[in-house]
Parts: C-alpha cells; structure tokens; sequence
C-alpha cells in the first residue's frame, strides 16, 4: 500500500490510502487535558496514570512529549493496540525517553 502524508495549515493531517479512505489526524489541544488525582485524561478518555510523583517522567514532560510529537488518533489507536503510555511515546522518540531516563 502507498501512503501518503499531506500537512495543512490548520495542523491537521490528512492520510490518504491509495485513494480508498482518508483519515483526519488531529493535534492534542492543551486545554481538552483533565487531571483527576493520579490520573490523565482528554476530552474524558484515559491516557496516562502518575502514581509516582517522583519519577524521571513527570506529568509535565509527558505532556510535552505527547502534545509535540504525536495525534489524537495515533496515540489512542495504539492504546486500543495493548500499548502502555509510556511504550507508546518511547518508541515514538526513544532518544527522548533514555534521555529522561540518563541513559543516552
């Protein structure tokens, strides 16, 4: 199959598969995220738990992680794969992630 990426103006991305389909991919907006005690969410789906406040990744970083580098689509289309949060963004950007950890 061919893919093909186009990048609009208004941040959207338009995937075309061989002219069968297209599929809007859309930017995470900041304002949509909602933090309930220990837990994130956007526009009220699941997307990560920070259970250690101390960690090497903090909500914050992961934030801007996924914000910069990701979709609205992608990221929970994984999700719906068996993906782990934080699998999802370190093999999106592994030099991000070891960096984090001091492992690069």
């Amino acid at each position: 199959m061919k893919k093909v990426l186009d990048i609009c103006f208004n941040m959207k991305y338009i995937i075309s598969i061989d002219n069968e389909r297209e599929i809007d991919m859309t930017d995470f907006i900041k304002s949509n995220f909602e933090t309930s005690g220990d837990q994130l969410r956007y526009a009220g789906k699941f997307v990560a738990r920070f259970k250690h406040k101390r960690g090497p990744v903090t909500k914050a970083k992961f934030l801007k992680e996924l914000i910069a580098n990701h979709t609205v689509e992608s990221y929970f289309a994984a999700m719906q794969d068996g993906n782990a949060p934080f699998g999802i963004l370190r093999d999106a950007n592994e030099d991000w992630f070891y960096g984090l950890l001091g492992m690069k």
